[in-house]
């Protein structure tokens, strides 16, 4: 019987040598496929560390190929990828050229105890698995002269009070610092204020030590437990020299890991209490009142201006509440947008808010604007404290050059010349005597009636002539307020056309409506828009009052406000002469 071999020899003799030699290529592809694939190698730096240490895994990958990289997601479950970084290297050493491509990858164990950085594939390449042995202290003799540590002001507060935290690094001063970073503050349900970082050095037990503070203003916002976690540094620790101005830079090189231990804090509700809403803890809190001028000495139409500070310490300016808006009959109030800010000091932060009214008078009168009360808790003392702005007298006058006082001078001048009695006895000398041989009676009687007949044609004569002077001044005044009216009305209609400032505005139509109504006292808007009796009006002339009193000119409609206006004007002066026809028919 034949063999096998030397029967599948036999047929290959047989083939076409271009047939064998194809067949020669694909049974070597077949068997050695690993003698064209490129290699994969893994290596790290050590295998034995601590907890909080670090260490670089290494993978080289022998072709340059930018397109490839190797999958770290198998890494996350054992290890934290703390930084990866790539490149090529081409090399000729001897005439022998050399060519690949090379990861670095700094990694920091999640746990303890013997962990497996698994195999990595790279288009068939397969490097091997490497174990590393995780113990709890460091194996790096600088961490044992460096500390952390988190200092917390109270364990326990009210919600929303503040509550000072420090995160502290202590390291030798013969260690220097290369670089590093910490794990930003972050606590679930609560306000977190960074207030400074302190860099010093102090003299503790005998060696000198370097010490960086972070400081920070913590408002928790729920009641319960608040928790403050650890905080992890990733300090890069070298030399004798220390630099102090790498510390917040990002090299993160051969790292040292180090985290503080957690905080756990009691958070109390705020007390059952009327007086805590709204609830404000502070250690102080103040209210300050400003006025743009003499409150008492005010004119209607004359706008001025309050400003009421709230100023907390201990409080951010997020947690003061609003004020009470102004609502006096005979007030117009333009609030401004409140203005907050929090000042970090070192006794913490400072919250202030501003608040801006623009306040008008529509009437003459006195005017009390109410008290403003805040009740706030003090932290240090433990008890209710209210701070209080007095409520405050508005003394409004017509300012219309005191024309009210005229007008009582001249009725009491009135009253003076109508009190005078009048003498009409005839007083006769008792040694008067008359040569006449008529009674004198009969003399004052005809002397009497011929002054009487005197006076009454006089008198209408006068009164003829009174009514034509009176025809003819009134035709003049009418034709000189028409003449007046119309002038005025041009400049306002040039005003709105000319698109001229709110403030400017107001001028004119003020100037046009004493005019028209020939109203001297008429110093406000709110009063010209009720002397038409137009709701819309009325309206239009607040919206100009807040771009003048709030800076916010965009709300005015120019256009709309100009017709309105022609529209009311005409209606009225069609209005006014038909009253006068009424009066004069001829």
């Amino acid at each position: 019987m034949q063999h096998p071999i030397a029967s599948t020899t036999s047929r290959i003799n047989l083939l076409p040598s271009a047939m064998k030699a194809w067949l020669c290529l694909l049974l070597v592809l077949c068997l050695w496929p690993s003698a064209w694939a490129a290699n994969l190698t893994a290596s790290v730096d050590k295998n034995l560390i601590g907890l909080n240490d670090t260490f670089t895994l290494r993978l080289q990958y022998d072709e340059i190929d930018k397109s490839v990289s190797p999958d770290l997601s198998s890494l996350q479950h054992d290890f934290e990828v703390l930084n990866t970084q790539s490149g090529s290297v081409v090399s000729i050493v001897n005439g022998q050229s050399q060519s690949y491509t090379h990861w670095t990858i700094d990694l920091a164990p999640r746990k303890i105890g013997k962990l497996i950085i698994p195999s990595f594939n790279i288009k068939g390449a397969v490097s091997d698995a490497i174990e590393i042995t995780v113990e709890g202290k460091s194996k790096r003799a600088q961490a044992d002269n460096i500390q952390v540590e988190t200092l917390v002001e109270k364990p326990s507060l009210y919600v929303q009070e503040q509550l000072f935290v420090t995160v502290r690094l202590k390291i030798d001063a013969n260690l220097s610092l290369n670089g590093g970073n910490m794990e930003p503050l972050q606590i679930k349900d609560a306000l977190v204020i960074q207030l400074e970082d302190k860099k010093y050095r102090m003299n503790e037990n005998g060696r000198l030590v370097d010490i960086i503070e972070s400081r920070f203003a913590v408002y928790p916002q729920v009641s319960g437990e608040m928790i403050i976690p650890a905080i992890l540094f990733q300090l890069d620790v070298g030399g004798n020299q220390w630099d102090m101005r790498s510390f917040f830079g990002t090299n993160r090189g051969n790292l040292i890991r180090l985290r503080t231990e957690e905080q756990r804090i009691t958070v109390t509700p705020s007390p059952q209490d009327p007086k805590a809403q709204p609830w404000l803890p502070a250690q102080n809190l103040q209210l300050e009142e400003h006025w743009s001028t003499n409150p008492e000495t005010l004119k209607v139409g004359d706008p001025i201006t309050r400003t009421i500070t709230i100023r907390a310490q201990g409080l951010s300016a997020a947690q003061l509440p609003p004020l009470p808006t102004l609502d006096i009959q005979g007030l117009s109030s333009y609030q401004d947008q409140a203005q907050t800010e929090d000042q970090k000091q070192d006794n913490g932060v400072t919250g202030s808010r501003v608040e801006t009214t623009a306040i008008v008078a529509n009437r003459s009168g006195s005017y009390t604007l109410p008290s403003i009360k805040l009740h706030w808790w003090d932290t240090q003392e433990k008890v209710f404290k209210t701070a209080e702005l007095a409520s405050t007298r508005l003394n409004v006058s017509s300012g219309a050059n005191n024309m009210d006082a005229i007008v009582d001078k001249d009725s009491n001048t009135h009253d003076e010349y109508t009190s005078v009695p009048l003498n009409t006895e005839l007083n006769l000398s008792a040694n008067h005597q008359t040569k006449a041989s008529l009674p004198i009676w009969v003399y004052v009687l005809l002397a009497a009636s011929l002054l009487a007949n005197v006076c009454l044609f006089w008198l209408y004569r006068q009164a003829r002539l009174g009514k034509n002077t009176r025809s003819t001044d009134q035709q003049q005044d009418g034709k000189e307020q028409h003449s007046n009216e119309k002038a005025a009305w041009q400049q306002v209609r040039e005003a709105i056309g000319n698109k001229a400032t709110p403030e400017k505005l107001r001028e004119v139509l003020l100037h046009w409506g004493r005019i028209f109504w020939q109203d001297a006292q008429l110093n406000s808007l709110d009063r010209l828009g009720r002397q038409f009796g137009s709701a819309e009006l009325i309206e239009h002339l607040k919206q100009l009052d807040r771009c003048i009193y709030s800076q916010k000119h965009s709300e005015l409609d120019l256009d709309a406000l100009k017709q309105l206006l022609a529209s009311l004007r005409q209606a009225t002066q069609r209005k006014q002469e038909q009253t006068l026809k009424a009066l004069y028919p001829h």
